[in-house]
C-alpha cells in the first residue's frame, strides 16, 4: 500500500511531536500512532515510510510498527513475503550506512525487526542460518560492508541471546532458550567466531604496521578499521554466552546469560579455535596494538577477561589446561609496563585474579617460571597500593580488590593442598611483602582510610568492600604469621606506648600526631582482628591452623607463654582498650570513640574464636591457647575481663552511639554459645549487670541514659545467657528476676 503526501506529512508529523515529548501534543502523536499500529495495512505502510520518508524519527517509528505488525500476523505472511520483507531491510541498512544518512537508533530499530524474523524462521525454514551465514560472510569479505556485517550479526546474536529476557518475538521463554541452545549446538556461533577471527588476523599485521597513530585515524569512524569496535564488541557478545546445553535451564530466570568476569564453559566444540595460543596471542596483540585507541581497548581488554575466565571439557586434559594457563599468564604479565593506566590497571588485576582462581594453584606452583611470575604480581600488587591512596581513586581502588582477592585465594588454596607445605615456602616470600606494604599503607595513609572508612558506613556496599579487603589481608598474612603477628605488635605497642606516656604526663607532641596515631591503632586494631580470626557466619569459628600453629612453636621454643605472639598481640589490644577507658575517664584528649569501638569490635570477633575454643579437624589447637582460653578457669578469667569492659564502656562511653553498638555486638555475642552462658550467668559482672538493668528500667524513660534499642539487646543477652543453664529451677529462676523488672517498666510505660 502507497501513502499520498498528506498522510506522509501527518505521520512524520506525530513522529516528531512525539519525540519532542510536549503535553498534549505527544498524547495525541501516542494516540495516532497506536492506531497506525493497529491497521490491516501497518506493514505496508511502515515500508512505505521508510522508503519516501526522510526523518529519521519517521523510520524509527515504522521500524517499530514493522516489527510488531510481522509478529502479529506472523501466520498470515507467507515465506517468500518473509525473504523479501528481510532483503529490504538490509538493502535499507546497507544504502543508509554507505551513504551515511541512517541514524544509529533507525539501524539498530530495522536490525532488530531482521534478527526477530530469524528467529521466528528458525524451526520453520531449515536453511535460514546457513543462507544468513553465507550472506554475512560476503558482507564481512567487503571492506566497503563489512562494518555492516558486524552489525547485523551482533543484533542476530543479541536476540538470541539467552539473557535476552526484552525479546518480542511473542513466544515463550522456553523458546527463546532452545534458539540460544541451538545456535551454538548446531555450530552457528563458532563459525561466527572463527569468521570474525579470521578477519582480526587478516589486519593485526596492518595495524602494526601503521603505528599508534595510523591505528587510532584507522579504527576512527570512517576509517579503514572503523569496523574493528563493533567487532570487538560481537566478541565479547560472544564471550557472554550461555553455553549451557539445557533447554529446561530457561524457567529460572536468573540462571539466563554470562556477568562480566564469570566462569565460561564453551564446550568441546569450541575446543579448536577458542583455547589455542594462535587465538590468546591475537587478543594479546590486538590490545598492545590497539592500546592508544582508548575505547577500542577498553573492550578488547573484557575480552581478555573473559579469556582468563575459560575452563570446562573445552580442555581435552589437564596438559592443555595448563599450558593454556601458562600461555595466557605469560600474556598478561607483559601488560605490566610503567605506562599502566587507571582504567587499565583494573582489568589487568582483573585478568590475573580470573587466572590465578580460576586454574588450580599447582599450575603457578609447579611452573619453572613461578618466581618470575610471582615477583610480577608483587611489584605490581605494591604498586597498586601505592596508587590507591584514597576514595578518589576508583580504578586503583578496584584494582587493590582484584589483587588482593588474588593473593588471598592463593593462601587459602596452599593451606589445604596436599603439597602445601612446599607451596606455602614458596608463597611466603611474596605474601611477606605485600602484608607488610598493606600495613605500611595504613599508617601513612591513615588520614585518608579513616575518611573512605566513614564514607563507607553511609554506604553498605562499600562497608563490606572494606571489610573484605581487611579479610583478604589477614588471610595473606597468615601464610607468614611469624612476621606479620609480630609486626603488628609491634606497631601498635609503639603506639599504645607513646599515648600511655603523654597520659602519665609525659610531653604532648600536638594534637595533630595524637590524632594520626589514634586512627593508625584503628587500623592495627582491624587488621589484627582478621588476622587472628575469621568471621563465624553463623557457626563457631575455629582458631585458624597457621596461628594456632604459630602459637605452639613459638610457646614451645621459648619454653613457656612469654614468648606466644598470638597472646601478645591479644595482650596489647587488651592494655590498649583500658588505656582508652582510663584517658575517657580523666576527659583527656588521648580517648578516641573509633578506638575504643574498634578494640570492642575485636574483643566480639576475638571471643567466638579463642574463648572456649572449638578443635580444627586439620590441626589441633595450641597447648598455649588451650590452657589459658580452652578451660574452665581460663574462660571464666577472660569472661570476668569482658564483662568488667562491657561495665567500663556503658557507663564511660554512654553518649557514643557506634562504642554502645559495638558493646552490645560483643553482649549479645558472649552467650551465644550455652557452653559460654553456663559461665556467664554465674559471673559476678554479669549479674551486676543485670541489676544495673534493672535498676535502669526502673527509672523513667525521661532519665534512662542508655537509648531503647540498647537496653533491649542488653536484655535479650542477659535472657539468652539464661538459656545455657541445666538446671530448670535455676534457670527458671533467673528468668523470673531478669523478666520481672522489664514488665515492671513495660507496665509503667
Amino acid at each position: 500500500m502507497s501513502i499520498s503526501a498528506a498522510q506522509l506529512a501527518e505521520i512524520e508529523g506525530a513522529c516528531e511531536q512525539l519525540a519532542a515529548g510536549h503535553g498534549a501534543q505527544r498524547v495525541e502523536a501516542e494516540a495516532f500512532l497506536v492506531k497506525l499500529r493497529s491497521s490491516e495495512e501497518a506493514l505496508s505502510i511502515a515500508r512505505s515510510i521508510i522508503d519516501i520518508s526522510s526523518l529519521p524519527t519517521a523510520h524509527f517509528q515504522a521500524a517499530v510498527i514493522m516489527r510488531e505488525a510481522v509478529l502479529k500476523d506472523w501466520s498470515k505472511v507467507r515465506p517468500e513475503q518473509r525473504q523479501e520483507l528481510k532483503s529490504h531491510i538490509l538493502t535499507k541498512v546497507l544504502e543508509g550506512s554507505q551513504s551515511g544518512t541512517m541514524k544509529p537508533y533507525v539501524r539498530a530499530q530495522l536490525l532488530q525487526v531482521f534478527a526477530v524474523i530469524i528467529k521466528r524462521c528458525i524451526y520453520d525454514e531449515d536453511d535460514v542460518t546457513a543462507e544468513l551465514l553465507s550472506y554475512l560472510s560476503q558482507l564481512a569479505a567487503d571492506e566497503a560492508t563489512r562494518t555492516v556485517a558486524m552489525h547485523v550479526t551482533r543484533a542476530v546474536l543479541e536476540e538470541f541471546s539467552a539473557s535476552n529476557r526484552c525479546s518480542v518475538a511473542g513466544l515463550p521463554i522456553e523458546f527463546h532458550q532452545k534458539c540460544a541452545v541451538r545456535i551454538n549446538r548446531d555450530g552457528h556461533l563458532k563459525s561466527i567466531f572463527v569468521m570474525v577471527i579470521s578477519l582480526l588476523h587478516g589486519a593485526l599485521d596492518e595495524l602494526r604496521a601503521a603505528g599508534p597513530a595510523g591505528v587510532a585515524q584507522a579504527a576512527a569512524p570512517g576509517g579503514r578499521f572503523s569496523w574493528l569496535e563493533p567487532c570487538v564488541a560481537l566478541l565479547a557478545l560472544i564471550f557472554g554466552w550461555d553455553f549451557s546445553e539445557s533447554e529446561g535451564k530457561a524457567a529460572f530466570m536468573g540462571d539466563l546469560g554470562v556477568a562480566r568476569g564469570e566462569i565460561i564453559t564453551p564446550g568441546p566444540l569450541w575446543r579448536d579455535v577458542l583455547v589455542q595460543p594462535s587465538t590468546i596471542d591475537l587478543f594479546y596483540g590486538l590490545y598492545q596494538t590497539a592500546r592508544v585507541h582508548q575505547t577500542l581497548a577498553h573492550s578488547v581488554r573484557q575480552c581478555l577477561v573473559d579469556l582468563a575466565g575459560i575452563r570446562g571439557d573445552v580442555f581435552p586434559d589437564d596438559a592443555a589446561r595448563q599450558a593454556y594457563f601458562e600461555h595466557t599468564l605469560v600474556c598478561a604479565l607483559s601488560l605490566l609496563t610503567d605506562k599502566t593506566d587507571d582504567s587499565e590497571s583494573v582489568d589487568v588485576a582483573l585478568i590475573l585474579q580470573r587466572l590465578l582462581t580460576n586454574f588450580p594453584s599447582h599450575f603457578l606452583f609447579g611452573s619453572a617460571s613461578a618466581p618470575s611470575h610471582l615477583e610480577q604480581i608483587t611489584g605490581f600488587t605494591i604498586t597498586v597500593m601505592g596508587r590507591a591512596r584514597g576514595a578518589e581513586d576508583v580504578c586503583w581502588q578496584e584494582a587493590l580488590d582484584h589483587v588482593l582477592e588474588l593473593w588471598s585465594g592463593l593462601s587459602v588454596s596452599t593451606t589445604y593442598q596436599e603439597q602445601g607445605a612446599q607451596w606455602m615456602a614458596a608463597l611466603r616470600v611474596y605474601t611477606c611483602r605485600i602484608f607488610r606494604a598493606f600495613v605500611e599503607k595504613c599508617m601513612r595513609e591513615a588520614t585518608l582510610e579513616l575518611e573512605e572508612w566513614s564514607e563507607g558506613e553511609e554506604e553498605h556496599e562499600d562497608r563490606s568492600i572494606l571489610e573484605e579487603r581487611l579479610a583478604a589481608v589477614g588471610y595473606i598474612g597468615r601464610t607468614m604469621a611469624g612476621d606479620s603477628v609480630p609486626l603488628i605488635t609491634e606497631y601498635l605497642l609503639q603506639r599504645t606506648d607513646g599515648l600511655a606516656s603523654v597520659a602519665a604526663g609525659g610531653e604532648h607532641p600536638g594534637q595533630g600526631q595524637v590524632q594520626m596515631a589514634l586512627e593508625q591503632l584503628h587500623w592495627l586494631v582491624r587488621v589484627a582482628g582478621h588476622l587472628l580470626a575469621d568471621e563465624g557466619e553463623g557457626e563457631v569459628p575455629c582458631i585458624p591452623d597457621l596461628i594456632s600453629m604459630l602459637s605452639h612453636e613459638a610457646s614451645t621454643a621459648a619454653g613457656g607463654g612469654d614468648g606466644d605472639p598470638v597472646v601478645r598481640l591479644t595482650n596489647g589490644i587488651v592494655r590498649l582498650s583500658q588505656l582508652q577507658d582510663e584517658c575517657r575517664k580523666n576527659g583527656t584528649d588521648l580517648a578516641s570513640p573509633l578506638v575504643a569501638q574498634s578494640c570492642c569490635w575485636f574483643f566480639c570477633r576475638w571471643s567466638q574464636t579463642y574463648l572456649l575454643p572449638a578443635q580444627s579437624e586439620r590441626c589441633p589447637v595450641s597447648t598455649h591457647l588451650m590452657s589459658l582460653y580452652g578451660t574452665e578457669q581460663g574462660a571464666k578469667s577472660v569472661i570476668s575481663f569482658l564483662v568488667t569492659q562491657v561495665h567500663r564502656h556503658i557507663h564511660l562511653w554512654a553518649s557514643e552511639g557506634d562504642v554502645l553498638q559495638a558493646t552490645c555486638a560483643l553482649v549479645n555475642a558472649l552467650p551465644a554459645r550455652k557452653q559460654v552462658g553456663r559461665l556467664l550467668v554465674h559471673t559476678e559482672g554479669w549479674l551486676q549487670l543485670a541489676n544495673d538493668m534493672y535498676r535502669l528500667l526502673e527509672r523513667p524513660r525521661q532519665v534512662r541514659f542508655l537509648p531503647p534499642v540498647v537496653l533491649e539487646r542488653m536484655m535479650h543477652s542477659l535472657c539468652a545467657s539464661v538459656a545455657g543453664l541445666e538446671d530448670q529451677g535455676e534457670k527458671t529462676l533467673l528468668l523470673k528476676g531478669l523478666i520481672s523488672p522489664a514488665s515492671r517498666s513495660i507496665e509503667e510505660a
